[in-house]
């Protein structure tokens, strides 16, 4: 049991951190160079076959084929941010200060 607990604030440390990663600099549409490097990184240090430049851009594709014939699971995720302004104001959640660009995505 302690062993679980243990391993379950590891895993939520590290959720932790990623999100913090990739929050910090938020890169709009087709430019998510930083972002998708480090996912694509972060794949392949988990044992999964990364695929890079998916849509001849910043697309990332990760398989981690267990070898087992049976159910196969697919997820998607957006990675990009937004850049906008309301009323003469840019409005954000997070801002990178450099670009002005937002995280303002629904998630987070």
């Amino acid at each position: 049991m302690i062993e679980r607990i243990s391993n379950a604030m590891k895993n939520r440390e590290y959720v932790q951190e990623v999100y913090q990663y990739i929050h910090e600099k938020p890169e709009i549409a087709f430019e998510e160079v930083r972002t998708s490097a480090f996912l694509a990184d972060e794949l392949e240090k988990y044992g999964y076959k990364v695929t890079r430049g998916i849509g001849g851009t910043t697309g990332v594709l990760g398989v981690l084929d267990s070898g087992v014939p049976g159910p196969v699971l697919g997820m998607r995720a957006d990675m990009d941010a937004l850049k906008y302004e309301i009323d003469g104001k840019t409005e954000y959640r997070r801002k990178d200060q450099d670009t002005g660009t937002a995280d303002a995505g629904g998630v987070g």
